[in-house]
């Protein structure tokens, strides 16, 4: 595309002029790639339509082969200049493409067609990228993006899309033998109800729920003629059955909580085990519904977070998923006979779901152990076997047989700029990604600190007149909050080492030190003004209370027994706490912590806790309000003044925020797509594998 033959034109409150790849918005003028403003004026051409994938592919790179993520980082990069202003959205219509709402564009000027001859048509890219990234992986090649059939992997496996529904497809479920899936779907419009698909046929997948409750969970029964899940609304969460095809769906039980992480069905169809929780972000715990005779004493400690239990194939071992701290995770079996609580892997990483294989030998698991997310295999006492590894969020497998069906997501995410006054600077953000970003800071100097995963794994970065680099190699941690010290020179952040978090700082050279040691979370920094402490929240004693930190001596202690589960420094004398439980932002006075906090905001959610800033006498935090709307909201600490600024879009629990130049920073997360895929192994191939993994590769018990 010419860009120079496109004659400037307007959108929304927006100038766009394409010779000089510049959008100005008001005194404000942002400049972006021409592959962007290419990508935009193909959606501009077709205002209100739903331009595909595929043609923007043909538009904007003349039908050349380009993975997936080149249109989704240009996407991304349009959202960001554009949130600031108004009339302008970008709508993803999952599997469709991409609408360009409320635009007005003059005709381009002799701008030339693409010809017929330029034109190919594409596979779905989650598995042309998740194909041709295992091959390279088994084959040592360089990455080929064709047209053609899911390759094997080594002549032993090979990756086929399951599902292509408008929406986002998850919990998959296979039947037995492989040749049915059960699923659930969310339309655009947000309703969940069940499907089921022939895996072995194709076809179009049948739809078993239409009411307006949630219907999700799916699990076969052993011979496959009956499906189990979970049906919930906002006052019921329910266990339901229903035999497939056509049987009347019935109630087992009440889930017994307010929210279902997992759901499972035992072989001998007596018991549904599951993993429930009262808070959607609060850790789940395990329970057992007992169908026919009672329910098994087997349990886990409490302050475990438990997800994805699963019964073996004998129905005497249940798999599951427990955690130490978010992101430190690691895959364990309970013998349900004796209660004994093994420990499977020793990664202390991400898990996002598992099942046992089909003959109770293994257990096939999702996780970013390497990095990246990728499919995983483990047998008891041996060390885990990568199946695939993965450019994207793999979840939820679900095992039959030689098949392994999952979750392919596609996030798009970043750092984003709210202007506080006509006056205020934009600061230079890092170059866009299609990772993930979360929790950033900026230093005095417009030095940006923030968490990303673009390298693969969750770091620390640093940003500087826009160029970023790395600054930590944890491997697969999930660091949260890093914050700059009164100088500048110094980043303290929270990381997991051992399954617990603790505080580390990371000077501007990359040299990490360890500050705190010891089998609890220590989370939240927060510099006193002085630099010479640092404030922070930890679980030691099993509650989270507030704890200082001498930096120079590296002696903590305990300030109050006040609940606290983020600590901020107001000044030299009050600290501001989070509650832990109940949510809400309290000032607690350092002269005195024994007496009672005083509230400041009583109506902030727990899971917000790090989306608080105190900065130049002002407190700015998130309020949410109905149906799913998040609010900035700005305090004036010397007149009480609380006012609501505006509504943020994609603003999540890990947004964070941050003060530069008179402008918040504060990072965005948005699900693209969830997808179904398929992988299927030679059986051989994969016993072959297992038996090249040495004595030495296993990890210590």
């Amino acid at each position: 595309m010419n860009l120079t033959t496109v004659e400037p034109f307007t959108l929304g409150d927006f100038k766009v002029t394409p010779a000089r790849c510049e959008i100005a918005h008001g005194q404000t003028v942002a400049r972006v790639e021409p592959k962007v403003m290419a990508v935009l004026i193909a959606l501009a051409r077709r205002r209100g339509e739903t331009v595909s994938r595929e043609k923007l592919f043909e538009d904007v790179w003349d039908g050349r082969a380009v993975t997936d993520d080149a249109l989704t980082r240009c996407i991304s990069a349009l959202r960001r200049v554009f949130r600031d202003g108004q009339g302008v959205e970008i709508k993803a219509l999952p599997k469709l493409g991409y609408v360009l709402a409320a635009v007005d564009v003059p005709a381009a000027k002799a701008a030339p067609a693409p010809t017929a001859s330029r034109h190919r048509s594409f596979p779905p890219p989650l598995a042309v990228v998740a194909a041709v990234f295992a091959l390279a992986i088994a084959t040592n090649a360089a990455l080929s993006f064709r047209t053609a059939p899911a390759p094997n992997i080594g002549g032993s496996a090979r990756i086929t899309p399951l599902t292509s529904l408008p929406g986002f497809e998850r919990y998959p479920a296979l039947g037995p033998g492989g040749g049915q899936l059960a699923f659930a779907h969310r339309d655009a419009a947000g309703q969940w109800d069940l499907y089921v698909k022939s895996v072995a046929s194709g076809g179009e997948p049948q739809r078993l729920s239409r009411d307006s409750a949630r219907e999700q969970h799916p699990v076969w029964s052993r011979n496959g003629d009956e499906l189990a899940y979970v049906r919930s609304t906002e006052e019921t969460c329910e266990l339901m059955r229903v035999a497939v095809p056509g049987g009347t769906p019935r109630k087992v039980a009440d889930c017994g909580a307010k929210f279902v992480h997992s759901l499972d069905w035992s072989p001998d169809g007596r018991l549904f085990a599951l993993t429930r929780t009262d808070a959607r972000l609060d850790p789940a715990a395990l329970a057992f519904v007992a169908l026919e005779g009672a329910a098994p004493s087997a349990t886990t400690d409490p302050a475990l977070g438990a997800e994805d239990a699963r019964f073996s194939p004998d129905g005497k071992q249940l798999a599951l998923t427990l955690s130490t701290a978010i992101g430190a995770e690691d895959v364990y079996t309970i013998d349900l006979a004796s209660g004994r609580l093994d420990r499977i892997t020793t990664d202390n990483a991400k898990v996002h779901g598992l099942d046992w294989t089909a003959d109770g030998q293994a257990i096939v698991y999702a996780s970013n152990r390497g990095g990246s997310f990728g499919l995983n295999r483990v047998t008891p006492g041996g060390a885990p076997v990568s199946l695939q590894p993965s450019l994207q969020d793999i979840e939820s497998p679900s095992v039959s047989g030689t098949r392994v069906a999952y979750e392919v997501w596609t996030e798009t995410g970043g750092l984003n700029v709210f202007a506080l006054g006509g006056d205020a600077r934009m600061p230079q953000l890092p170059p866009d990604s299609t990772r993930l970003e979360w929790h950033p800071d900026a230093a005095g100097d417009g030095v940006i600190a923030f968490v990303s995963d673009r390298g693969g794994a969750p770091e620390v970065w640093l940003s500087k007149n826009g160029a970023a680099r790395q600054l930590t190699f944890f491997g697969h941690a999930y660091i949260h909050t890093p914050k700059f010290s009164p100088d500048g020179k110094t980043i303290a952040f929270s990381a997991p080492r051992q399954g617990r978090f603790s505080l580390h700082t990371v000077d501007l050279d990359g040299v990490v030190r360890r500050l705190t040691q010891g089998g609890a979370n220590d989370m939240s920094p927060a510099w006193s003004k002085d630099g010479r402490t640092i404030y922070f929240a930890s679980d030691r004693g099993g509650a989270w209370r507030p704890w200082k930190l001498d930096v120079a001596t590296g002696q903590s202690t305990r300030i109050s027994d006040t609940p606290a589960r983020a600590v901020y420094v107001l000044n030299d004398t009050e600290l501001l706490i989070v509650d832990p439980v109940k949510g809400g932002l309290y000032r607690l006075d350092l002269s005195n912590p024994a007496a009672p906090p005083r509230v400041l905001a009583a109506d902030t959610a727990p899971s917000d806790w790090a989306n608080v800033l105190v900065a130049a006498g002002d407190v700015f935090y998130i309020r949410r309000e109905p149906p799913d709307r998040a609010v900035l909201h700005r305090i004036d600490l010397e007149t009480g003044k609380d006012e609501a600024l505006a509504d943020i879009e994609d603003f999540y629990f890990r947004s964070g925020l941050a003060l530069a130049g008179g402008s918040l920073i504060y990072a965005t997360t948005r699900v693209e797509d969830v997808s179904l895929m398929l992988f299927e192994e030679h059986p051989q191939t994969a016993r072959a594998e297992e038996g090249r993994v040495g004595s030495a590769d296993k990890p210590s018990r």
